[in-house]
């Protein structure tokens, strides 16, 4: 669980300087990524690993699982995070896996008040 933390504070500092993040998670650990700055935004994630990587959008509050699928060796996948989620990625493998992360803000069009 230290890990986890310790994993999400400094992805968190990186994401801060660049929207592209490059981030190893250990064998059997899993990081959730919060990028606060967007109110929704589409996640490019590239699989730089020779292992698969599960993916999950999770409710911030009650980690309900809005979306989730793998990721396969040196693929790219985008994932849609609404502003009430988080970004979580798993390595259920027993080597390290490095991704890269690159956030896009979603811009929704204005609705007329009625």
């Amino acid at each position: 669980m230290k890990n986890l933390l310790f994993l999400s504070v400094v992805l968190f500092l990186f994401s801060c300087s660049s929207d592209k993040s490059i981030v190893s998670i250990p064998p059997f650990q899993s990081i959730e990524i919060d990028y606060s700055d967007y109110q929704s935004y589409q996640a490019q994630i590239k699989n730089r690993s020779l292992s698969g990587v599960d993916v999950a959008v999770l409710g911030k509050v009650d980690d309900q699982q809005y979306r989730g699928f793998g990721i396969g060796s040196r693929s790219t996948q985008s994932v849609m995070v609404e502003k009430d989620a988080k970004l979580v990625l798993t390595n259920k493998t027993g080597k390290t896996v490095s991704l890269s992360v690159t956030p896009t803000a979603m811009e929704f069009p204005e609705t007329p008040e009625g």
